[in-house]
Parts: C-alpha cells; structure tokens; sequence
C-alpha cells in the first residue's frame, strides 16, 4: 500500500516537474539546503526585479508603448504629404504649346508635390481622442499591474521570512532537544530517570529535526515562489 503511494506521488511530481512518467526520482534525505543564496536581497531588489522582469509587467507596459505609437501616427495623419515628383513625355503632333509644331517635342516636368486632406481636420480630432482613451486606460492598467505585483511580492517576501524565522526556531529547539536527551540519557544511566523520560526526550530531538527539515523546505518553496512572482524563474 506505501509503495502504491509512492509511485502515485513520484508520478504527480515528475508530472510537474515536466519529466516522464516512468523517470526515477531520487531524493537525498541528508542533503542540506542552501539558505545563503535565500537571505540576500531585501523587498525593494525583489520588487525592482520584478518591474524589470515579470512578463506580466511586461505586458501591459508594451501595451502603453504602443498606444503611443498609435497616438503618433494619428497625429502624423494631420500633416500635409509631401513629395517629390518627376516625369517626362513625348508629343507628336505637339499641340500643348502654341505655336503648334507638326515635329516630334519632349516634355519634362519636375518639383514638390502636397497634398493635403480638408476632412482630417475633423477625423483625426476624434481619432486622437480615441487613441488618448486608449493610452489611459493602458497607463491605469500598469499602475494597477504594478500594484498587484508588489502586494505579491510582499506576501511572497514576509512567507519567506516567516520561513527563515522557523528554521531558528527549529535549530534552537534541536539544541534545546538534544541538551535535554543528553542530560536525562545521564541521569537514566545513574538511575535516576525513566526510561519512558529518556524515550520521550528522544522523541522530541526527532521531532525537532523532523521540524526543521519542514522548515528548511518552506523555505525553498517560499523562495522558489518568490522567483516565480519577480519572473526569474
């Protein structure tokens, strides 16, 4: 029945770790966790990184950029073309200048054309305003964006800490535990204690340990879903 357990488990977390079904998942119990790397940098790094980095932030302020350029080339729309034009024609019989000639005449013509277009003048006010609500609507989304991102942050953050304080909590309970173990191991061996006293005393110490590895393990999750949110991993 454990085993069946195991495999279900082992499955559901290749399954989210994005590996085969069938992969083995081997998991060292002694290795300890680095929590070095996890203290550095405080609130504020977290929260500029994820300014620069998260790809919702990311989203919603290429969404101003372009507004903006939307915004430009609506006003470039009230401008006046201007270009550049050239041309050349033959005429025979020529009879577009007087006096007329029955001889083959070459006609070229060159210089600056504008052109203009009246009803822009009314169309591309409204347009403007349009393309305005839009840019709006996308600033006050970023702001709101960048709000929502820093509550997650914060809450990702003070997990964190709540974390790296119950990992202290958890190794001065090992102390604790193991100064109590040691001193009722002597006084049982003088027989002055229980055995049941020496047994609950070391029930305690693994109970402690078993406390701590929890602790250090809410701490890398907390971590990792930090990383999530500022868009590092």
């Amino acid at each position: 029945m454990l085993q069946k357990k195991i495999e279900i488990t082992k499955q559901r977390l290749n399954i989210l770790m994005g590996r085969e079904n069938d992969m083995g998942l081997a998991i060292k119990y002694e290795d300890t966790i680095e929590l070095n790397a996890i203290t550095d940098g405080d609130y504020n790094d977290y929260v500029n990184i994820a300014f620069n980095e998260s790809p919702e932030f990311k989203m919603v302020t290429s969404d101003i950029k372009v507004s903006e350029l939307n915004i430009k080339q609506v006003k470039a729309m009230q401008l006046p073309k201007v270009s550049l034009y050239a041309n050349y024609n033959y005429n025979y019989p020529q009879i577009s200048f007087y006096p007329y000639s029955n001889d083959l005449w070459g006609f070229g013509q060159t210089g600056i054309k504008v052109q203009y277009s009246i009803d822009n003048l009314y169309k591309s006010k409204h347009t403007i305003a349009r393309a305005q609500v839009v840019n709006n609507q996308a600033i006050e989304k970023a702001e709101m964006k960048k709000d929502e991102i820093s509550l997650q942050v914060k809450e990702a953050y003070l997990q964190q800490q709540q974390a790296l304080e119950s990992v202290e909590t958890a190794e001065q309970n090992i102390i604790k535990s193991t100064e109590t173990v040691r001193v009722i191991r002597s006084s049982y061996l003088n027989q002055e204690s229980l055995l049941t006293d020496l047994l609950e005393a070391e029930n305690a110490l693994l109970e402690a340990k078993f406390n701590l590895i929890t602790a250090q393990t809410n701490v890398k999750v907390s971590h990792i879903r930090l990383l999530t949110i500022v868009g590092i991993l």
